[in-house]
């Protein structure tokens, strides 16, 4: 299964949607994140699950049996992920 690893105790490098590093948090979350992909991916006990992750949030990956759920669930991940950054921003 796909995974994207953050490794502990480490900072962030975020990107703007024009793959420049932001020099601050608040221009990266002024920026469209809107890299979403999903895919179907088959497991390690042979079956077929729906894996989205938005590729330009670090560790921003849910799976899920239809599509559907695994898009609501990288959602509210991507939600949680920019609410804690607004956090820090301020």
């Amino acid at each position: 299964m796909a995974e994207l690893l953050v490794q502990a105790n480490s900072t962030p490098a975020y990107l703007t949607g024009d793959g420049m590093a932001a020099n601050d948090i608040r221009d990266w979350l002024y920026d469209p994140i809107g890299v979403l992909r999903v895919i179907s991916q088959e497991n390690e006990n042979g079956e077929w699950v729906r894996v989205a992750e938005y590729l330009d949030i670090p560790g921003c990956v849910a799976v899920a049996e239809t599509a559907e759920e695994a898009v609501a669930a990288v959602e509210e991940l991507k939600q949680q992920h920019i609410d804690e950054s607004r956090l820090l921003a301020e």
